[in-house]
C-alpha cells in the first residue's frame, strides 16, 4: 500500500465500506479512503495511507460503517467518523463528523479497555475486570455487563455480513472457551438470524445472507440459519 513506512510493518488491519486502517509495529495508525472518515482532520479523499495522529501508541483499530475506533496500549479508546458510537459525549448535528480521533468518556471506576469492537451502529469494549461495556449514538461508556459464575469476557469478534457493505456485528469471547452472540440478533433482509451461544469457541465465524458458518476446533465446517437457494 502506498504511503506506509517501509521500516514500520503493519501488525493489524481493519477494512470498512468507507476506509481501511492499519496499526504498525510502532503503534502508529494509518488510514485511507473516503474523506471525513479517514481521521486526518480533513474531508479529503485519501488514495494513499495517511498517518492519523492519536498522540499515543495504538494496539488495535476497528473500522465500522460510519465510525472507527482505536485501542491504545494504555487501555484508552479513541473514535472518529460520523456520530454513531463515538462515546465522547459530544452532541453533534446529524451527519456531523469527528474529523480526528477523540477520546471516549472515561470508563466507570477508572477501568481500562483490553479489547474493542465496532459494529454498524455501536461500539463495545472489554474492560479489565472481565465485563463488556457498549455504547451508541451520543451515549458514553457505562458500567460493563458481568457474566457471573466466574466467567469473564476476554475479547470481541467483529463479524461482517457477507454481501453487505453496512452490516457488521460483534460477538464476545469468554474465558470458558465459548462465544456469546446472544445479544446480537441480526435482521438480514427478510430473516432474523440469532447466532446464540457457541461452544467451544470456533476458529472462524462469518455471516451470509440469512445464515452463518463457522470452522470449529476440529476444522469441521458447520452452517446454520436459512437455507434459501441451497445456502446451507
Amino acid at each position: 500500500v502506498s504511503g506506509l513506512p517501509a521500516d514500520n510493518p503493519s501488525i493489524q488491519v481493519s477494512v470498512g465500506p468507507q476506509i481501511v486502517c492499519t496499526v504498525t509495529q510502532s503503534g502508529d495508525v494509518y488510514c485511507w479512503g473516503r474523506g471525513g472518515y479517514v481521521g486526518d482532520g480533513t474531508q479529503e479523499d485519501r488514495s494513499e495511507a495517511t498517518k492519523i495522529y492519536t498522540g499515543v501508541s495504538m494496539a488495535k483499530v476497528d473500522v465500522g460503517w460510519l465510525h472507527t475506533c482505536g485501542l491504545s496500549t494504555n487501555g484508552d479508546v479513541l473514535c472518529w467518523g460520523k456520530d454513531r458510537g463515538l462515546g465522547d459525549g459530544v452532541e453533534r448535528e446529524r451527519n456531523a463528523f469527528a474529523l480526528t480521533p477523540n477520546y471516549t468518556a472515561p470508563f466507570p471506576d477508572g477501568r481500562k479497555a483490553i479489547d474493542i469492537g465496532v459494529s454498524s451502529g455501536n461500539t463495545c469494549a472489554i474492560l479489565d475486570n472481565g465485563s463488556r461495556s457498549c455504547w451508541s449514538n451520543e451515549e458514553i461508556p457505562s458500567d460493563g455487563f458481568h457474566y457471573g459464575g466466574n466467567v469473564s469476557a476476554i475479547g470481541l469478534i467483529s463479524v461482517s455480513l457477507a454481501g453487505s457493505e453496512r452490516e457488521k456485528d460483534m460477538c464476545t469471547i469468554l474465558d470458558n472457551d465459548s462465544i456469546d452472540c446472544n445479544d446480537h440478533e441480526m435482521d438480514i433482509q427478510d430473516y432474523s438470524l440469532d447466532l446464540g451461544w457457541i461452544s467451544p469457541a470456533p476458529r472462524s465465524l462469518t455471516l451470509g445472507q440469512g445464515h452463518a458458518c463457522l470452522i470449529d476446533h476440529n476444522y469441521s465446517l458447520k452452517c446454520w440459519g436459512f437455507g434459501k437457494g441451497g445456502a446451507l
